[in-house]
């Protein structure tokens, strides 16, 4: 089959900043690869967004339907023209240089990788610890219900979890790839047939991960590009959010199995 584009990426928005979105949207543009990015808008109401003219852009208002993260990529994976690369991109991501193009020839050199995420970093140039091992209980309790002042009682639990423990500056394979910047091969992400479209939000970027693993393939980090993500965590104190966080836990431990430290 043919590949019309070497890399195609899905936006899913929800009453993000214009400005941000706008900044987002440039940054994978500004590539010399064949690129198209589609657009997909969970908010309430159309017209937040004043988008550049480019016949790359592709916008999708879903009516005012909030249809969640892993359904609003979803939208655009099963609509997206053939392409080898698909990119599941954050709007508050910010891609650096030529960062696109050092993963995919990466990828290219390594054809047993489904899954690429470059050095994510904070906007001050320090490394944000987004690569994961798999879930455990203990170490999702820690990071979601307990105060920052006492993390440093379980700096074990939390710097196993977050791979502190590797060398940032060289590749490894990461079991957990975060959701706000996934380079799939296009082909894998067709096998496994894009997100488990039953996780609203939180934990579709692991599940999505054990397939693509369940398959065959790696799940990789490569040092050598890097990307600036503005990452908000959204407020533990907000129970609609917490109720969806702990069922899409229950979710995924109940399909991949129970882990408690």
């Amino acid at each position: 089959m043919s590949r019309a584009y070497d890399c195609i990426a899905s936006v899913v928005v929800y009453d993000t900043s214009p400005q941000v979105l706008t900044e987002c949207v440039n940054s994978f543009l500004d590539t010399k690869l064949k690129v198209k990015i589609y657009i997909v808008d969970n908010s309430a109401n159309k017209g937040n967004y004043t988008l550049p003219q480019d016949e790359r852009i592709f916008y999708h208002f879903n009516h005012g339907r909030n249809v969640g993260y892993g359904k609003g990529n979803n939208i655009a994976i099963e609509n997206a023209e053939p392409s080898k690369y698909f990119l599941i991109l954050n709007p508050d991501v910010f891609i650096k240089d030529d960062a696109l193009e050092k993963l995919i020839h990466y990828m290219d050199m390594n054809p047993e990788i489904g899954i690429g995420i470059p050095k994510v970093l904070n906007l001050d140039g320090t490394q944000q610890f987004l690569n994961k091992r798999y879930p455990s209980l203990a170490a999702l309790f820690v990071r979601r219900f307990m105060p920052n002042v006492l993390h440093f009682l379980f700096s074990s639990t939390l710097e196993n979890y977050e791979m502190r423990d590797l060398n940032q500056n060289e590749n490894y394979e990461v079991p957990f790839i975060s959701g706000a910047f996934m380079l799939f091969r296009r082909d894998v992400l067709d096998r496994v047939k894009g997100f488990d479209p039953r996780y609203f939000l939180y934990f579709e970027d692991a599940d999505i991960c054990r397939e693509v693993q369940s398959i065959g393939f790696r799940t990789s980090y490569y040092a050598k590009a890097n990307i600036v993500h503005l990452w908000k965590r959204a407020a533990h104190r907000d129970w609609k959010i917490t109720f969806v966080f702990i069922y899409n836990m229950a979710r995924y431990f109940n399909k991949w199995g129970w882990t408690f430290f």
